[in-house]
Formats: structure tokens, sequence, C-alpha cells
């Protein structure tokens, strides 16, 4: 999930919906990381970075990180970037 914030009742709804933090009943392929929403997402662009390149200590760029971990061989990205 996207800018999940559990403080929130929609987030924790969601989540609900969607079977639990696991994810595994709403579908095969959801992601069991949650990515917050941060300073650093938004900022990223107007400095014309990526968010990796502005702030990788960011909670919210760690998750991503996280994310992208975590789907790299679904994804064959591992075969893209080497």
């Amino acid at each position: 999930m996207n800018k999940f914030d559990k403080r929130t009742t929609l987030a924790r709804d969601v989540e609900e919906m969607a079977g639990g933090p696991s994810g595994t009943d709403f579908h095969q392929g959801f992601s069991k990381q949650r990515s917050r929403p941060g300073v650093a997402i938004a900022e990223a662009p107007a400095h014309g970075e990526d968010i990796f390149s502005y702030n990788k200590r960011s909670p919210a760029v760690t998750d991503y990180a996280k994310f992208i971990e975590e789907i790299a061989e679904d994804i064959h990205l591992r075969e893209v970037i080497g």
C-alpha cells in the first residue's frame, strides 16, 4: 500500500479489506510492504532528483526501497539492472 498511515481509519479499513497485514485474501500479488508518506517523496521532484538520490535515509524512501526489493524478482528487475 502506498502512503500507508496506520493512524488513519481509512488505511486500517483498506488493510482489513485486503486481508490483513499480509494481504493474502485480497490478491496473490498484493505487496506486504507498506509505504509511509514522507516529505522527501514530495520534495525530490521539485529538486530534479529521484527519491533515492534526494534522501535515501528517509523512512518513506526506505519503505519504497524495501518494496522494490520485494518485487524485483517478479518484475525481472535484476535482469535489467544487472
